[in-house]
């Protein structure tokens, strides 16, 4: 690893350090708006883009590569050839581009492929101007947008001058940054960076940021130490001591030491070898030849070495993969192993061990780097309120956009929204919901780049400076007694649908890859009954979870039943695919319509009671984990025959039930199997109220399980026969209003009050019953 004392400062050519403050293009021009003033000015720069070239290649300068990047873009985007330039590396292709040359202009080679990318005939650059026109540095100081970075809030744009004024490329070409007021040590770290040598993450530049981000953490941020304050931190069962360079790592027994570790988040791949089971503990405690390691356990050990930590805790190495005890005792322990951890390394863009943390950096790696601007640090003084001059730098905005809104670091109390768009192999796999959400501080080694995330600050490369965060909710700020219970139950609800829509190797799972995340909320924050991914507290709500019906302008996706006994019929968990559970509102909407409060009244007494509710851990050593469990229930239950299924609404597989009462189609159906495979048919189903909300009456849909010989057969489980049930699905009616009715005569016609209210008058007549769902 390169010391960044034996690196050299990227250099600047003499275009850019011409620059002369004092001497503008033209302006400064000031204008005022509801945001505030902005000012704009602007300074000659390379004479030609034959010019430019030359100087990005040939003298290597930082600047002109940057603005000769945005050039590039700016042409696919103008011919929306998202592809024309993808093998054009003028870097490595032109690199020997001599002095001779660039007197004489372009080579040949290099000018037939400057043609071909910026003079075709439909490009809407001015051929005959632009290419031998002027360029204009513009900047725009202006203040900061929401949520954006005060340090890079002044825009720099890219002109063509003609005949001797501005053209610009388009309207909106600020693709370029004026940074400025970064700390000492931060301004240190950039000068230094070697450019032409950082080829991936884990060189100098990386190494330092890392360090720098994690002792920042340490030293000034009080309420991550006040977090880490309020426990006693003890190493995991077993760590990896990965000691000096010299020495190979070797797994030890913690025997309940206190010491701070390092945690590995990863994907294993398809058939992972390299792991711990009962016959190999022995020799992996004796030591291991980190050659003969996978290539991400081998980063993983360099960066724990980089921080100055002597442990390191990887899942494949640290449980015995072939022993149920030990798997059962430790996976009920990830929540704490991952919530004490130092830091967190997830190696984000590999899909196996044998991809590695680190990513070798593409163009992107130079574009994105801070370009240190000496020539511009009185300018930033001149429109800034700062007293003394800072070091500037100029930045093109690219993979956080322009504001740098990083994704925000997800505790169990936060949406996870931010998480369902990433799409990289490690954030697509089930068991690194949790590992994301429970870890107190994490380093992300993505493709391009290292991002760093604690309670205090998100930071990436793209912004080292880092994101102070404003806003802070009582849950985070570890207020347990005055926590609204719906943002608990809401938390769960988003984690369970992002969680649901993932990957597992194993269905069976489900429960102990968030069993994490379950053992923490029960601990701290619910201190109520976990029953099989649902919460006793607010388990009504719970049980009314959903498969959305699967719909014509979606991609096409299935569910299933899990094979097995992982989880009973009437829990999210026994299903394969994505599934919903309902978001609590603020408030419940409300009408002061007298008919719509007696419905109201009327669907609230018909919902079900439930009298038990139990779960039976498959193994103790685990409690959050795979589980059977009962449910008893008494309220109306209802019968119906299942129409032919029907397209609503663009949804498919949604089916129409029509009561045994009025034999009117009053309710959908909507199973937790999609598509309901044709050898088994779901003909007929049982209804039993179990939420309302406004508008909605929502069902258990049940059918009788299987008998055999006085026994009741499910899963492999069995059971006392009797009104036994298991789920199939939801069942939904909604009401339709009478301001509908109004709006949409043709859509609703011949649908009146009392139809509306067809599935209440069928559960008031039915049968009230005591049923046992499994």
């Amino acid at each position: 690893m390169t010391s960044l004392q034996e690196t050299a400062r990227p250099k600047l050519c003499k275009i850019c350090t011409g620059i002369e403050v004092r001497k503008p293009f033209c302006g400064p021009e000031h204008s005022r708006s509801s945001s505030g003033t902005t000012t704009r000015i602007c300074y000659s720069h390379a004479q030609s883009l034959h010019e430019l070239l030359t100087s990005a290649i040939d003298d290597h300068c930082h600047l002109c590569y940057l603005i000769l990047d945005v050039i590039r873009k700016h042409y696919i985007l103008i011919s929306n050839k998202k592809n024309v330039l993808d093998d054009w590396d003028y870097v490595d292709d032109l690199e020997d581009f001599s002095d001779d040359e660039a007197e004489s202009g372009l080579s040949p080679e290099t000018l037939q492929r400057y043609r071909r990318f910026f003079c075709e005939a439909d490009n809407t650059f001015d051929q005959a101007n632009n290419t031998s026109s002027p360029m204009v540095l513009e900047f725009v100081f202006r203040s900061p947008l929401r949520d954006e970075l005060p340090s890079r809030c002044t825009d720099v744009a890219v002109h063509w001058t003609q005949a001797g004024g501005l053209s610009r490329l388009t309207t909106t070409t600020s693709a370029l940054s004026l940074v400025s007021g970064l700390p000492d040590n931060l301004v240190r770290l950039c000068e230094a960076r070697d450019l032409q040598n950082d080829t991936d993450t884990s060189g100098a530049y990386s190494s330092a940021l890392v360090r720098l981000w994690v002792n920042k953490c340490d030293q000034t941020h009080e309420l991550c130490r006040a977090r880490r304050e309020q426990r006693e931190i003890s190493l995991p069962t077993r760590v990896i001591e990965v000691a000096a360079d010299e020495t190979n790592p070797r797994l030890v027994e913690s025997q309940g030491q206190t010491a701070g570790y390092v945690c590995l988040s990863h994907c294993w791949g398809k058939s992972p070898t390299f792991k711990t089971e009962v016959a190999s503990l022995s020799t992996r405690k004796r030591g291991m030849d980190i050659k003969e390691m996978p290539k991400t356990f081998q980063d993983a050990v360099t960066i724990t070495r980089n921080l100055g930590m002597r442990y390191l805790w990887i899942d494949s190495l640290c449980i015995v993969r072939d022993s149920a005890d030990d798997w059962a005792r430790e996976s009920a322990q990830m929540g704490r192993i991952y919530r004490d951890a130092a830091v967190t390394v997830f190696a984000e863009s590999s899909d196996s061990d044998a991809g590695g943390c680190f990513a070798p950096r593409p163009q992107v790696g130079r574009t994105s780097a801070l370009c240190r601007t000496p020539m511009l640090d009185s300018l930033t003084q001149a429109f800034s309120d700062e007293e003394h001059q800072t070091p500037t730098f100029i930045q093109e905005k690219l993979h956080h956009a322009g504001s740098h809104s990083l994704p925000e670091r997800h505790s169990v109390f936060e949406t996870v929204k931010n998480l369902e768009a990433r799409t990289t192999p490690l954030s697509s796999r089930g068991w690194v919901l949790q590992e994301s959400i429970l870890s107190f501080r994490a380093l992300v080694y993505e493709q391009h780049e290292v991002r760093w995330s604690c309670p205090t600050m998100k930071a990436c490369e793209c912004a080292p400076e880092g994101h102070i965060r404003q806003s802070w909710s009582k849950l985070d700020r570890g207020e347990v007694e005055i926590v609204d219970k719906r943002d608990l139950s809401n938390a769960w609800a988003s984690i369970v649908h992002e969680f649901s829509r993932r990957k597992l190797t194993y269905s069976r799972d489900k429960l102990p890859a968030l069993a994490g995340i379950a053992g923490e909320m029960s601990h701290d924050k619910r201190p109520t009954q976990y029953l099989a991914g649902l919460w006793e507290d607010d388990l009504r709500h719970n049980l009314a979870w959903f498969v959305p019906p699967r719909s014509t302008l979606a991609p096409y996706r299935e569910t299933n039943r899990t094979q097995g006994c992982h989880a009973p019929s009437w829990s999210w968990a026994a299903v394969d695919g994505e599934v919903r559970m309902h978001l609590q509102l603020n408030d419940d909407r409300q009408t002061s319509e007298d008919w719509a409060v007696e419905r109201a009244r009327r669907a609230k007494s018909l919902l079900c009671e439930i009298l038990v509710s139990r779960t039976t851990p498959v193994n103790k050593l685990n409690p959050f984990g795979d589980c059977t469990g009962t449910l008893k229930l008494r309220g109306p239950l209802g019968y119906a025959k299942c129409c032919s299924p029907a397209t609503t609404s663009h949804h498919v597989d949604r089916i129409p039930l029509a009561d045994t009462w009025s034999g009117r189609e009053t309710a959908w159906f909507d199973p937790d199997v999609s598509p309901v495979p044709r050898q088994s048919p779901i003909d007929e189903v049982w209804c039993m109220p179990l939420y309302h909300t406004s508008g909605h009456l929502w069902c258990l849909a049940l059918t009788p399980v299987q008998t055999n010989q006085g026994l009741i057969i499910l899963g492999g489980r069995s059971s006392p026969q009797g009104e036994v049930y298991q789920r199939v699905g939801i069942v939904t009616a909604k009401y339709v209003s009478s301001h509908e009715i109004l709006t949409e005569p043709e859509k609703h016609f011949g649908t009146t009050m009392e139809q509306n209210n067809a599935i209440l008058a069928w559960f008031e007549q039915c049968e009230v019953k005591t049923i046992t769902i499994v």
